[in-house]
């Protein structure tokens, strides 16, 4: 398994680097500087050096670094410049993270590692740190300033919430919680109706896409109305799992939102939501009329047994794409809290 140093002076975002690489399967160790960083021990396959480091020099980090941890100068390094000062790098890597071209920073390790044919870990199994009040906003701060993208999961007492990161903003936020949902959101602001509400969520349902995205192709909101209770909604996510005791943390791979569906789809859903109930109705009609005929035999013996045979065939074909709406609509795709 990859071991990697992380030569960070800032003590919190040194702990979000190691817990990245950790969550990724990578062993980690941590120095706040280059002579901590010298006397790490134990095999190493990459350093990870940021060029703030008190010794180093933002123009040549790798140069710098080994010529105070000569005993190091083997070992690759992948710099990390989260201000954008450094003119240039003589590292095997650079994480840049505000930089339109670079990479994540997990994505530059990999890079940094394929370099030198060295291996990579399998992915491991889901990780967790358990945060006080106090580290919790420290977390979120690094997250912010060291330009991480990706998604952070917060746990406290059966509540989750998902917050995800793009640059080291966050572009979306998720919550178990139901008074932070969008659509409750809107419905307790007055902006949409309950009905309203509860046709978008069971189109979401079936679509996958979230809530909002479904209210706007409905004409229930505006778009512009959509996009700022998105952003109060992320704001108002983050901002509450500041005030909890403690959390549980978890790093994962963060999920764009879903793009607006075409027009042509949502006039599709619309036609078949008429037609599954007029199916329903002229079902209904000939269910009675059976049950009619069945009840007064006379009548049926008139009739004809083909005819019954007959009326009981058409129900049961009309009666067949009603089934398959109810199945889809409440059996197969149930409501999924993670797009409220």
């Amino acid at each position: 398994m990859p071991r990697v140093l992380v030569v960070q002076p800032r003590v919190e975002i040194r702990n979000l680097t190691a817990m990245l690489l950790q969550s990724r399967g990578y062993e980690t160790a941590t120095a706040a500087g280059l002579e901590a960083a010298n006397d790490a021990a134990g095999p190493l396959d990459l350093i990870c050096l940021d060029i703030s480091t008190p010794g180093v020099d933002p123009q040549r980090p790798a140069f710098s670094f080994r010529a105070h941890a000569s005993r190091l100068a083997n070992i690759p390094i992948l710099s990390t410049d989260l201000d954008g000062a450094s003119g240039g790098s003589d590292a095997d890597g650079a994480y840049v993270p505000h930089h339109s071209a670079s990479l994540s920073f997990l994505a530059e390790v990999t890079e940094a590692l394929r370099r030198r044919a060295l291996p990579t870990p399998p992915a491991a199994a889901v990780q967790t740190w358990r945060v006080d009040k106090a580290d919790i906003r420290a977390l979120l701060d690094a997250c912010r300033e060291f330009g991480f993208t990706g998604a952070v999961t917060l746990r406290e007492r059966g509540i989750y919430k998902t917050l995800s990161y793009r640059r080291g903003e966050i572009c979306d936020a998720e919550s178990s919680e139901e008074s932070d949902w969008l659509g409750k959101r809107l419905l307790a602001a007055g902006k949409i109706s309950e009905l309203a509400l509860n046709e978008a969520e069971r189109a979401a349902s079936m679509s996958g896409r979230h809530v909002g995205d479904e209210l706007v192709a409905r004409g229930g909101i505006a778009d512009v109305e959509r996009v700022a209770a998105k952003a109060q909604q992320r704001a108002a996510i983050a901002a509450s799992v500041l005030e909890w005791d403690f959390a549980e943390i978890s790093f994962g791979e963060s999920t764009p939102p879903s793009p607006p569906a075409p027009a042509a789809a949502v006039e599709w859903r619309r036609r078949f939501r008429f037609t599954a109930r007029m199916h329903f109705a002229l079902a209904a009609l000939y269910y009675l009329a059976l049950g009619f005929m069945l009840a007064h035999l006379p009548l049926t013996n008139y009739l004809g047994l083909e005819f019954s045979l007959a009326a009981a065939i058409a129900a049961a074909l009309l009666g067949g794409p009603f089934a398959a709406n109810i199945y889809y609509w409440r059996i197969a795709t149930p409501d999924a809290q993670t797009r409220r």
